[in-house]
Formats: structure tokens, sequence, C-alpha cells
């Protein structure tokens, strides 16, 4: 880098130049020699940097040539032109004016007294002397990130190093782990990285990847204008990006081995494949786990995720993309439960993740709330920050650890339920399933399907017909107890309207609704017609 045309012109040797054109590009084009123009095809010669001087004798016979090799000194990364226009050229054409001035290219006013080695030997000794004072600046902050990594500092040491260095508020979001991290005054520029999606933020706030080849790790947040974010930065933010990424590599090659280690312990439990109690205890007390007492397993289920997957498998990037939004989902889950629930075991089991949670019996309903306030925030951040739903199934609570694989089937077995039943995004614990639980075996089978519609075949083919809602009417009537009153509020309808229309499903059904035999066959009919209309959602 060398100094700005600016800062050029602030030498005290050159303070009688003048610019008149491209005024703009004053603080953006940075000069680092100077040359001469003696050839129109000057941009066949130079690098990007110069600073170009002429007489203007190549211009006094085509004074509107000057737009032209304005255009293709700007498009060659030269910094400035700088002419003497009392001599050959007397005026600068509006055409020239028009293009510096689009171009951002500085065209500057030389006195007709100024010898070029009056202009070239004090820009050349400011430009040696900036590049001096920018090794030296250079040396300082690769040392200073260079000590950081050295003594294994984290991500907020090294943030307030740049800040040391840019003086501006810095947010970085860590794309591998979810996690935010702020070396900032401003409360409304924390919030705004706090509270929007990563994509917006990304489009939205001034900011720098932080990134090996294709494999993004983070990106780093300023609160600038975009136009603000200067050249001057640039050292600092190489060496504050090359620490971040020691850091997290680090911290990924760890998190990875701990991970490893976790998931297979965890699912040693969850598939019954631990032989001796003492190994439970020793294993567990590496991870400062206490696993005594009773204990219940949630899975958190990625909706929809295997078929997005073999969607993507065409496209490296698509597949690259979900998996970085798997590992956000399960970082999401991670840090909720454990706000609740501290340092808990957990795993991964590909597309869904699996906590055991300990659970009091004698507590169980605070438990019980405490768990679904945490779901229920799970799910929405989880909507909110990628797009997916995630669906949750709670086992039922085990008086030991080595009865958990027991706690996980149920699990797993609720959320397909619910899955099924109610469509994607819903959590439900394996205790309240009722019925379901034992109808889970049988809903898909040919004899579950005659069954249902022995009962209420009739009143299925009577609603697919004539567009009506008997069926719905029936499921509110039996969730009611087969009481019309209350049936009839939720429904939102007239008590008589009602009536008239059980009257009618009663003689579709030829039902006795006094006979509990029927009514038992009839409800147990409607819960497996249900499953089995759900059945691909």
């Amino acid at each position: 880098m060398g100094i700005t045309v600016r800062q050029m012109l602030r030498i005290p040797e050159l303070n009688r130049m003048k610019v008149i054109a491209g005024e703009s590009g004053l603080d953006t084009n940075y000069v680092t020699t100077v040359t001469v123009l003696d050839a129109p095809d000057i941009q066949r010669w130079v690098h990007g940097g110069e600073f170009v001087i002429t007489s203007g004798y190549i211009l006094k016979d085509d004074p509107d040539s000057l737009a032209r090799i304005i255009e293709c000194l700007s498009r060659g990364g030269m910094a400035a032109i700088g002419i003497k226009f009392e001599r050959f050229l007397k005026t600068l054409p509006a055409s020239a004016k028009e293009t510096a001035d689009r171009l951002h290219f500085p065209v500057i006013d030389i006195p007709i007294d100024y010898a070029f080695s009056d202009i070239i030997n004090p820009v050349l000794s400011r430009v040696v002397n900036a590049q001096a004072h920018e090794l030296s600046f250079s040396e300082k902050v690769s040392q200073s990130f260079f000590e950081l990594i050295i003594n294994g500092e984290e991500v907020d040491p090294i943030l307030n190093n740049l800040h040391n260095f840019i003086h501006v508020d810095i947010a970085f979001v860590d794309s591998i782990f979810g996690q935010s991290y702020f070396c900032a005054q401003s409360d409304s520029f924390i919030e705004l990285i706090r509270e929007t999606d990563l994509p917006r933020l990304i489009r939205k706030v001034p900011n720098r990847t932080v990134a090996i080849g294709d494999k993004v790790y983070g990106y780093l947040f300023f609160d600038v204008d975009s136009t603000n974010i200067q050249k001057s930065w640039e050292t600092s933010l190489y060496h504050a990006i090359s620490a971040l990424l020691i850091c997290i590599q680090k911290k990924l090659a760890k998190s990875e081995a701990e991970k490893r280690y976790r998931d297979e312990f965890v699912q040693d439990i969850l598939l019954k494949n631990v032989r001796f109690e003492k190994e439970v205890w020793n294993r567990a007390k590496l991870f400062n786990w206490d696993l005594r007492g009773p204990q219940t397993v949630v899975v958190i289920d990625i909706d929809n995720y295997k078929h997005q997957f073999g969607i993507a498998q065409q496209i490296d990037e698509a597949v690259s993309n979900l998996e970085e939004i798997k590992k956000r989902i399960y970082y999401i889950a991670i840090s909720l439960v454990k706000m609740k629930f501290p340092n808990v075991p957990h795993a991964e089991m590909s597309d869904s993740i699996v906590f055991i949670l300990p659970s009091p019996f004698n507590e169980y309903e605070v438990f019980k709330k405490n768990l679904n306030a945490t779901i229920a925030y799970i799910q929405q951040e989880v909507l909110k920050k990628t797009q997916f739903s995630v669906t949750v199934g709670v086992g039922s609570v085990k008086d030991s650890v080595f009865s958990c694989y027991q706690s996980y089937d149920e699990a797993r077995k609720a959320l397909e339920m619910i899955r099924r039943t109610c469509g994607r995004g819903h959590s439900i614990f394996w205790k309240d399933l009722g019925v379901y639980k034992l109808l889970g075996n049988l809903y898909n089978i040919k004899d579950a399907v005659n069954f249902y519609y022995d009962y209420i075949g009739k009143l299925i083919d009577h609603d697919k017909k004539k567009k009506n809602q008997l069926i719905e009417t029936l499921e509110t009537i039996i969730r009611c107890n087969w009481q019309l009153k209350p049936a009839a509020e939720e429904l939102s309808i007239h008590y008589n309207t009602l009536k008239y229309r059980f009257r009618k499903i009663c003689d579709l059904l030829e039902f006795d609704v006094n006979d509990s035999e029927q009514r038992l066959n009839v409800a147990l009919s409607l819960k497996l017609y249900y499953m089995d209309k759900y059945l691909d959602v």
C-alpha cells in the first residue's frame, strides 16, 4: 500500500497543485510510484498505483483524447493524473471532466513552474516512508496476534486486539458452533447481531468472511457504513482472521474428539450396549455427568432432513449447506436444553439429537412443565434461524440409566406417532399417548383398515361424496365425552344443528349411542382412521 491521493496533495512541496476533476477518488486511490506520460498507450507499461504526470504535449493536437486516456488509466489501476495546463493544454475538456468524475479518477492541475523532479522526489520519499511505517505496523499487529495464538487465547481476546487497531464495534458469528462474540459498546448493534438470522446479517451489515478456501467458519461484522471499511484495516483484518481460524480449528479438533467419545458412550446406553455398571460410572465421571436416579430420554428429530439430503446429493454445495444447518440445529438444541438442564448427556444420531435428562418421580409435573417450555423454545428458534422444523418425542421416566434404552424406544415411537397423526413440528410425551401406544403397531395393517371401515366406512364415503364434515363432527363429540352441548360450543354451531348432524351420523352408521361396546369400536375406528390418513404427512 502507498499513500492516498489526498495525502499526496498534503505534501508541503506540492501544496500548489489543485484537483479539478474526480475529487471523489482522493481517499480511495492509492499512489505507490510516479511515472511520466509521454505516449497515449502508457497503460501498456504500468502496473497500477502510479501518479501519472504530463506536460500535455501529446494532447496538444487532440485534447478530446484525454477522456479516452483517463478511462484507460483508470482501468489499469492508476491513482491519478497530473497535467500542466498553461502550455500545451489550456483547459480540461468537458468530456475528460465527465469521465474523471464518473470513474472517481482525480485530475490534478500542476503549476507550470514545477519540474517533474519537484514532484517525483517528495512523492517517492513519502511513499517509502509510508511503506516503512506500514511494515512496522504490520510487524506490530502480527506480533500481537501471534502472542494471543501462542498463549492459546479464545475469540474474545482476539476481538479486543482487533478493536485496538480499527477502533469500531465488532461482532464475530461462529457459523460452526453457532456462537456470537462481541467487542462493542452499542446495544443496538449487539441486538441486531443477536436477533437477525445469518443470511440477512450478511446482506445488511458490513462484514468479512472467516474462511479457508470454500470452508466458511464464520463472519466478522462491523458497526460502520459499508463505505467505511477502510483499506488501512486490511493488515489488522488479515492477522485477526488468521488468529480466529487457528482458534476455531483448535476448538473444532477438541470438540470433535470429545463429541466422538461422548456420542459412543450415550449410544451405548441407548442401544443397551453396556455390560458392566462400573463402566458406566467411570465413563460418566469423565464428562462430570450424574447418571444416578430416574432418567428420561428426549429425542429431537429434524423433519424431512433425509428427503432434503437425498435431493441435494447431486449438488455438493447444497449438501454442505444442509450439514451446516444440521449443526446449527444441534447447537440451538444443546444450548437451550442446558439452560434448564445443565451438563446432561446428549448424542447425535443421524438426523436427530438425543438427551438423557434427570427426572425425579416426585417432581414429574414440574419437570414436564420445564421441559415443555424448553421444547417449545427450541422449535421456535430452529424455525426462525434455519427455516427447518423439529419433532420431539419424550420417553417415560425410568428408575435407572440402565433402562434408558426403553425410554429411547418410547421417545422414537412417540415422535413418529405424532408426526404421522399431526404432521411436523409437534412434540409428545409417551405417557400422554394413551391408547395410541397400542394402536401404533396396528394402524397400517390391512386388518386395521378393515376394522375402521366396518364401523365408520359409510361416514368416510359420505363425506367424500357430499363434501361434508361429519367425521370431524363425530371426532369432536367423542373428544367431548359424547356430550353434545360442549361439542356444539367447540364447533361454534347451534346445539340443534349438532343434534341434527348427530342423528344423521347415527343413521348412517346404524349406531346406538347407548351401547358402550359400539361407542368403543367407533372411537377406536376414528383413531385408526386419522392415523392412516396422516401416514404420509
